[in-house]
């Protein structure tokens, strides 16, 4: 009895697993083959071949002004002042990708936030590697390689995001980076050789707060959006 208990819980984890991979990859941009090209609504429709420039088009003057309209508002709704440089870089990503969507990016940098925090933890590099540039996987594997080297075990995972705000949009180019502090209460448990506890407390979380900047090129085709830098707050 016990085993088919646990036979099914870990179907069960398994199919929830799956669902949030699912979501991250739609909001975060994971390439499924089946998308459109994410600029075709920019290319010049006087161009009989529909060809797309090496630059942003620019919209006709009333949609310019109605997207703005539209993408400051998105901003208002997620914390953003509707004024701020923040919203309209954020606005000049929505020209560059007619896909992309604050509210929805936000909600899909948590996922991977949790995603990222538990997989880091467990060691799992397979997990990691889409997720993040080149560069911090190095600094994660180097992390992960010590604690492997010494014997220690970690024990991590989200137990509540408190708050996510967009900090900086930029707009550099072709490059678009966006930094979301995250405020979040993380239980966190460092184990050694022995199975002793000798950092953190396996049942009582702490507050966190991390300063994170995802990054896309938004002339490549590949939709994913990556982690490039970690910092935390003190």
């Amino acid at each position: 009895m016990g085993e088919s208990f646990q036979g099914l819980e870990i179907l069960i984890w398994a199919a929830i697993a799956g669902f949030v991979l699912y979501r991250l990859r739609g909001v975060l941009g994971r390439r499924t083959g089946n998308e459109r090209p994410p600029r075709d609504s920019l290319r010049h429709e006087s161009s009989p071949t529909g060809a797309q420039s090496d630059s942003v088009v620019a919209l006709p003057q009333k949609s310019q002004a109605k997207h703005h309209a539209e993408s400051r508002m998105k901003a208002q709704s997620i914390g953003v002042d509707p004024n701020s440089p923040i919203a309209d870089a954020l606005s000049r990503i929505r020209v560059a990708d007619r896909y992309f969507e604050p509210g929805e990016f936000l909600d899909g940098a948590k996922t991977a936030y949790a995603m990222v925090i538990h997989a880091f933890a467990a060691g799992d590099e397979a997990e990691l590697k889409p997720l993040l540039s080149k560069d911090v996987m190095a600094n994660f594997r180097r992390a992960i390689s010590s604690r492997v080297s010494k014997g220690e075990t970690v024990d991590s995972h989200v137990a509540d995001i408190i708050k996510a705000d967009i900090k900086d949009a930029q707009l550099n180019g072709t490059s678009a980076d966006i930094t979301i502090r995250f405020e979040s209460d993380i239980v966190r448990c460092v184990r050694d050789s022995e199975n002793r506890v000798i950092e953190g407390d396996p049942s009582e979380p702490s507050r966190v707060i991390d300063v994170w900047t995802f990054s896309r090129d938004m002339e490549n085709d590949d939709p994913n959006w990556t982690l490039v830098a970690t910092s935390t707050e003190n």
